[in-house]
């Protein structure tokens, strides 16, 4: 196997190891909290969307009753 480093296979201190010297655990533990994140954020855009549909078929329901109510001379706001 060939050696790629710059030092000719002599790990001194100023050999930078993969991935920061971290070991698999933490490695593991950081791609953990960045997949949790991930899916927060993504829950959190889903439901941030549903709301706002939501929110405009409550609105529009609301203003169909109100032009329907006085059409029907129920309400009197526009007489």
């Amino acid at each position: 196997m060939t050696d790629l480093s710059k030092d000719g296979g002599n790990h001194s201190s100023a050999y930078r190891q993969p991935f920061g010297g971290m070991s698999e655990d933490e490695i593991e533990d950081l791609v953990g909290r960045a997949a949790q994140k991930v899916m927060d954020n993504f829950y959190r855009d889903i439901g941030k969307s549903v709301l706002s549909k939501v929110l405009w078929a409550i609105g529009l329901v609301t203003v169909s009753l109100l032009i329907w109510l006085a059409g029907a001379g129920k309400l009197k706001i526009f007489q």
